[in-house]
């Protein structure tokens, strides 16, 4: 019995062996073919996943240098403010009140300046004055009675 499993397994891996080499002759051919069309692929594919890698690459590197260049202009005008601030601004209220101030110290020195001016008064409020000219008749006591008042 022992030989009869012998050569009957002898002859099974002889027509293994010779169905292994057949297989693997057409599984060469085919994987020779499959490998050729494989680089066929990649030679006609490879130069526009490039090109559209390259358009994706430039498209970010673009975004990149956008981004770049606002954060630099950020970081500047923020290094700007802290070394120099600016300036609060005033209130328009403030100097509407300033001015009301000063026109009211105007107003007060307008009115001392001018009630101390003399007053002018009217031609009949004046009394004559005095004249200077001596009288040309003299009269002295008693006189009267000389020049005939009698």
């Amino acid at each position: 019995m022992s030989r009869s499993i012998g050569t009957t397994t002898h002859e099974a891996l002889g027509r293994a062996r010779e169905q292994a080499g057949a297989a693997l002759s057409t599984l060469g051919g085919t994987v020779e073919e499959v490998a050729h069309e494989v680089v066929e692929r990649i030679e006609k594919d490879v130069p526009v996943l490039a090109e559209r890698a390259a358009d994706k690459a430039k498209g970010l590197l673009d975004e990149s240098g956008t981004l770049l260049d606002h954060a630099v202009t950020a970081v500047r005008k923020d290094l700007a403010r802290r070394i120099e601030p600016e300036p609060t601004p005033v209130a328009w209220w403030r100097w509407v009140a300033a001015g009301g101030l000063v026109a009211a110290v105007l107003a007060g020195i307008a009115y001392v300046v001018l009630s101390r001016r003399p007053q002018e008064l009217s031609v009949n409020d004046v009394a004559e004055p005095p004249s200077t000219i001596p009288p040309t008749d003299v009269v002295g006591p008693g006189a009267d009675a000389a020049r005939g008042h009698r």
